[in-house]
Formats: C-alpha cells, sequence, structure tokens
C-alpha cells in the first residue's frame, strides 16, 4: 500500500492488461514511479504470445522511456497523463488505485486505416517488482 511517507526508491510496477484486445497475447506495461520527487516513468511495454513458441522469440518488447505528467493525486488515486497535438488531438491518460495497483488507462493512440481515431479503456492488475526484466 503506498501512503505519503517518503521513499528513497521509485515504485516499479509491471501491470497486465486485463482484458486485451487479442486474446491470444498477454500485454505487460511497467512504471516507475517516485512519488516524493513526482517523477514518473513508462519505459516500455511487453507482449507475450501465449502458448508454444514454435518460430524465433514470440515476446516483443517496445521501449518508450515516456515521461508521465502528474495530473494530481488524492489519498486513493495517483493521476498521470498527458494531452498533445500531432495533426489531431490526441491524450493519454493513467489512474493508479494505491490500494489495489489497479490501474485503469484511457487514451485516444490507436487510428484505424481509414483514418478513424478509435478511443480506448483498458483495466490492468499491477504487481511491485523489484527491478524491470529488461
Amino acid at each position: 500500500m503506498w501512503c505519503n511517507v517518503g521513499f528513497a526508491k521509485p515504485i516499479l510496477l509491471e501491470c497486465k492488461n486485463d482484458e486485451p484486445l487479442n486474446p491470444k497475447i498477454d500485454t505487460y506495461n511497467y512504471f516507475s514511479l517516485d512519488l516524493e520527487k513526482k517523477k514518473f516513468y513508462y519505459p516500455a511495454y511487453l507482449e507475450v504470445a501465449k502458448g508454444t513458441c514454435e518460430l524465433g522469440n514470440c515476446e516483443k518488447l517496445t521501449k518508450l522511456d515516456r515521461k508521465l505528467p502528474f495530473i494530481k493525486e488524492n489519498a486513493g488515486h495517483l493521476y498521470l497523463g498527458r494531452e498533445w497535438k500531432d495533426e489531431r488531438p490526441l491524450f493519454d491518460f493513467f489512474t493508479f488505485n494505491k490500494q489495489n495497483l489497479n490501474l485503469v488507462y484511457y487514451g485516444n493512440l490507436i487510428e484505424w486505416m481509414d483514418g478513424t481515431v478509435v478511443k480506448t479503456l483498458d483495466y490492468y492488475s499491477c504487481n511491485k517488482i523489484n527491478k524491470f526484466p529488461f
């Protein structure tokens, strides 16, 4: 459980998508949260194909090293996210539940081939980890 007591090191989280778009692939997002210094990073995500891997490596790591701006914090939640414009308005927001480490992601980064912008709402279960697996 988090509290407002100072931490020496950032909290590292591995968050698994509870309801992935493709049920044959598990998706893990990694976060570094320094509550004391208000520095928050989203360094990478990992996709892992379920089942036996018969051809090459069935994992794909995508490194992002993305800083997540602090929005606000209350007793139960930490809110991070950003809005910007890159040919169209974009946003991604991350809400961490401080008690059970669940994460809700809301964003509009996906665009279909026909130009349709898709807003996504994803739910993740997170666990504290000692170090990133990459």
